[in-house]
C-alpha cells in the first residue's frame, strides 16, 4: 500500500485542532486514509461546522451531521452536503453519500460509492468521471478535521447555503477547525475490519511525514538573538526528538500505538521549538525598541505610515520613522495583548479594523489585542510572524499584506499574512547587505544579451567596493549604514539606466558556431526560482515545462535565431529534437512565420521578458508547471535570464570518415556542401529534394562522388 503523496495533488488537508474534541452524529472521527483493492474502506464525510467560526463577514452555520453526497448520476453535478435521513428520503440510497479514498498511477481519488463518480478540481467541487487530480493527507494533531481541495484550488471546498442551489460545495481561504472548510471522515459500517488492519502502516507513514517535516523545520531556520530566531538549546532538544521518532520507525518490533507517541512526541517538541522562537520586545517606558515589519505582497515591502489617519502601505523599504513600529502592551483591551505604534506620527495601527478593508492609523489606542503567532514560513532561516487578535478580543483580525494597502484579512493566514520583523539596527545591515547583492548580481549574473560597458561596470563596481567597507566595519553607525545604502542604491539606479538589450549578442561570434542557452527564470516565487525551461517528458502539442538545472541535458538547452533586422528574435529551438517555441509556450515541430519575441530589459536590470507579438510575455504558471502568457516584472515568474552553456558547430556528420577537405554545412535549416562541386540531399524514403531549401526537422542523406553521410537538421 502507497500512501504518502507530493503536493500538486487533491489535497486532502488536515486541520490543527483547537483541542476541544467535538462528537460526531454518524459515527467516529477517524484518520482518512486510502483502500487497497484487497481492503476496500468506506467514509461518511462529515461537516465539523459548529456555528462558532465566522467565514470572513458571514456568520458561522452549525452544519454538524451534515454529509456530502452526489445528489445524481450526471457526470459535473454539484456535490451538495445534508443530514442522511433527508439524503435517504429524496429518494436516493445511502451509498451516495459514502467516498472511498483509492489510489490510481500512484495518485489519489476520492470516488462516490453509488455514482463511481470522482470529487473534482472544480469550484462547486463538481463530480466528473475522471480525473487527473490527486490527493495527499497532512498529519497534525486530532481532532481530526481535514480540508478538501486539490492542487489546481488555493482555497479548500466551503459548506453553503442558498435558495438557488440548496446546501452546496462552494471554496473559502480558511483553514479554521470547526468551520464550514472543516469535515470529518468517519468510518463507514462494514469497512471497520479493514481500515484496522491498514491502520498501522498509515501511521508508519505518517510518523516518516512527520520527521521529514520536522527536519525541514530545523534546518530552515537557525540560532541567533533577533525575532524569529530560536535558542541553540531548543534546537539541540529538537533534534534528539527527531533522533528518537526515527528509531521508533525504524524498529521493526514497533507498532501502530508506537507510531502514534512518536508523531505526539513530535508534536509537542515542536511546540515547545516554536515556544523558543524569539519575539519582538514590547515597548515600555524604560526601553524602547524600533521594528520594520516586512510583508511578502508586494514582495519585500514595508509596511508604511503615510501620515496622521491616514492608510498604512506597503512599500519598498526607504528606511525611515515612517517605516519604524514599535509594539506596546494594549491597556485598553479586555486580555493580554500588544498593540502597534508607528514612530513618525506616533500613532496606533486602528486593529478596530473590519474584515477586508484597508487600515490606517489612529491616534487613541484601539481596544482590539493583538498578539504574535510564530508561522511556520521562513526568510533567510528566519521564522516569520503572524499578527492577529488575542483570542476572545474583537473583532477578528489578522495583519495581511494587500498589494498596496495592508489589510485587515482574517481568511487564510498562508495569504499574505505573515511578516518578517527586523530590528532597526540589525535591520541596516541587512539592507545594506540586499544592496550589495544586487550590485553582485549586477556585475556578475546579467542575462545575455543585456549590455553594459565597461566604464558602466567599473563605476558600479567602486561604488559597491565602499558600500562594502562600511558594511564589514563592524563600528560603523546606523547613519553611516544607511548614507552607504543611499549611495550603492544610486549607483545601481544609475547603471541599470545605461543597459540596452542586443539580441545579436545571442549569436555565436563564429557564423559556424550555435550558441546554446538554459533559458533561467529569475522570479523570487520559490516554485519556479532558478528552474529552467525545458521539454522533460513532453511531447509536440505540449506546453514546455520548467524544471532544476540539470547539466548535459539538451531538453534544456535552446538557441535562437533573430529576425533581419537583428532587433527581436525570430524563433526560440530546443536543442534536444530541434523543437520550435510557440507563442503561447507550446511545444512546436516548425515555426511560426508570423512571430517574433521581444526581449525586453526590466527593471532590475539583469532580466529580460521574452514577449511574443501578439500576447504577453512567456511565463511559468505553477498550475500544471508550464509556460502561459502573463505580463509580470523583475521578480516575477516572467523574468527571465539566458544563461550561456555552450557553443556547437552547426556541421552535422555521419559517424563514419569523411575526407577532411569537406565540410557539410547546416544553417538555418538550408544543407550546403563546403568544397564539393556537387551532392544531391534525399529524404530518408529516398526522396531526391532541391538544393538551398529550408527543410523540415528530421535526418537526411547527404550524397557526393566522395562520401555519403546522414545529416540532422534541427
Amino acid at each position: 500500500m502507497k500512501t504518502i503523496f507530493t503536493y500538486g495533488m487533491l489535497a486532502i488537508a488536515l486541520l490543527a485542532g483547537s483541542g476541544r474534541l467535538q462528537a460526531q452524529v454518524n459515527g467516529t472521527a477517524a484518520k482518512a486514509i486510502a483502500s487497497t483493492v484487497e481492503k476496500p474502506v468506506y467514509y461518511y464525510i462529515e461537516s465539523a461546522a459548529d456555528g462558532t467560526v465566522n467565514m470572513g463577514a458571514n456568520a458561522g452555520k452549525d452544519y454538524r451531521g451534515n454529509l456530502l453526497y452526489v445528489p445524481n448520476s450526471t457526470d459535473g453535478v454539484n456535490i451538495k452536503h445534508d443530514k442522511l435521513e433527508t439524503i435517504t428520503a429524496v429518494p436516493l440510497t445511502i451509498d451516495h453519500a459514502i467516498w472511498q479514498m483509492i489510489i490510481v498511477n500512484d495518485s489519489v481519488k476520492l470516488k462516490n460509492k453509488a455514482t463511481g463518480l470522482y470529487m473534482k478540481d472544480a469550484r462547486f467541487a463538481r463530480t466528473a468521471s475522471a480525473t487527473r487530480f490527486t490527493a495527499f493527507p497532512l498529519n497534525t494533531a486530532a481532532p481530526l478535521q481535514y480540508s478538501l481541495k486539490t492542487s489546481d484550488q488555493a482555497s479548500p471546498g466551503v459548506a453553503w447555503n442558498s435558495a438557488a442551489n440548496g446546501n452546496y460545495i462552494d471554496r473559502w481561504g480558511s483553514t479554521a477547525p470547526f468551520s464550514q472548510v472543516a469535515w470529518y471522515f468517519i468510518v463507514a459500517p462494514g469497512s471497520e475490519a479493514n481500515y484496522a488492519e491498514l491502520y498501522p502502516a498509515a501511521v508508519k507513514v505518517d510518523l516518516n511525514a512527520k520527521i521529514t517535516s520536522t527536519q525541514a523545520m530545523l534546518t530552515t531556520t537557525a540560532v541567533g538573538d533577533q525575532p524569529g530566531k530560536f535558542t541553540e538549546a531548543a534546537r539541540t532538544a529538537l533534534q534528539s526528538a527527531i533522533d528518537a521518532a526515527q528509531s521508533v520507525h525504524d524498529n521493526a518490533a514497533s507498532g501502530a500505538a508506537e507510531f502514534e507517541a512518536a508523531i505526539e512526541n513530535l508534536n509537542t517538541a515542536v511546540q515547545t521549538y516554536l515556544g523558543s522562537c524569539v519575539k519582538p520586545a514590547i515597548s515600555d517606558e524604560t526601553t524602547t525598541k524600533w521594528y520594520f515589519l516586512q510583508g511578502t505582497r508586494p514582495a519585500n515591502s514595508y509596511m508604511t505610515s503615510t501620515g496622521s489617519k491616514a492608510p498604512i502601505l506597503g512599500r519598498t523599504v526607504v528606511p525611515d520613522d515612517t517605516q519604524l513600529w514599535k509594539f506596546v502592551a494594549n491597556t485598553k483591551g479586555t486580555a493580554n495583548g500588544i498593540a502597534l505604534v508607528n514612530k513618525a506620527t506616533g500613532e496606533y495601527l486602528s486593529a478596530n479594523t473590519p474584515f477586508n478593508t484597508a487600515i490606517s492609523s489612529v491616534d487613541t489606542m484601539p481596544s482590539n489585542n493583538l498578539r504574535f503567532i510564530v508561522s511556520d514560513i521562513y526568510t533567510n532561516k528566519t521564522a516569520r510572524f503572524w499578527i492577529e487578535n488575542v483570542t476572545g478580543s474583537t473583532p477578528v483580525f489578522r495583519l495581511h499584506a494587500g498589494n498596496s494597502n495592508v489589510l485587515n484579512w482574517n481568511g487564510n493566514a498562508y495569504d499574505n499574512s505573515s511578516w518578517l520583523i527586523l530590528d532597526y539596527s540589525f535591520a541596516l545591515k541587512t539592507f545594506l547587505s540586499e544592496s550589495l547583492a544586487k550590485a553582485d548580481d549586477l556585475l556578475n549574473k546579467v542575462s545575455e544579451g543585456i549590455v553594459y560597458t565597461a566604464e558602466n561596470r567599473t563605476a558600479l563596481g567602486n561604488a559597491k567596493s565602499a558600500a562594502q567597507t562600511v558594511y564589514d566595519n563592524a563600528a560603523s553607525t546606523d547613519q553611516q549604514l544607511i548614507d552607504a545604502k543611499a549611495a550603492l542604491d544610486a549607483a545601481i539606479g544609475s547603471h541599470i539606466a545605461t543597459a540596452t538589450v542586443n539580441p545579436e549578442k545571442l549569436l555565436s561570434e563564429n557564423p559556424g558556431n550555435y550558441r546554446w542557452y538554459r533559458i533561467k527564470s529569475t522570479a523570487t516565487h520559490a516554485y519556479a526560482k532558478d528552474k529552467v525551461i525545458s521539454m522533460g517528458t513532453r511531447l509536440t502539442g505540449a506546453k514546455f515545462t520548467f524544471e532544476a538545472a540539470v547539466a548535459d541535458d539538451d531538453k534544456q538547452l535552446f538557441r535562437v535565431e533573430l529576425t533581419d533586422d537583428k532587433s527581436k528574435v525570430k524563433n526560440i529551438i530546443n536543442k534536444s529534437a530541434g523543437h520550435f517555441m510557440a507563442p503561447n509556450g507550446a511545444i512546436s515541430d516548425t515555426a511560426f512565420v508570423a512571430n517574433d519575441f521581444a526581449v525586453l530589459k526590466l527593471t532590475d536590470g539583469r532580466s529580460v521578458n521574452i514577449k511574443p507579438t501578439d500576447v504577453n510575455a512567456l511565463h511559468a504558471q505553477e498550475s500544471g508547471a508550464h509556460m502561459v502568457n502573463w505580463a509580470g516584472d523583475a521578480g516575477s515568474a516572467s523574468a527571465w535570464m539566458f544563461e550561456f552553456v555552450v557553443e556547437t558547430p552547426k556541421v552535422v556528420t555521419s559517424t563514419g570518415a569523411t575526407d577532411a577537405s569537406y565540410r557539410v554545412v547546416v544553417r538555418d535549416r538550408v544543407i550546403s556542401v563546403e568544397g564539393a562541386d556537387r551532392f544531391e540531399v534525399y529524404s530518408l524514403t529516398g526522396q531526391r529534394l532541391a538544393h538551398n531549401v529550408v527543410l523540415p526537422a528530421g535526418v537526411y542523406i547527404v550524397k557526393a562522388p566522395q562520401f555519403t553521410v546522414k545529416v540532422l537538421v534541427r
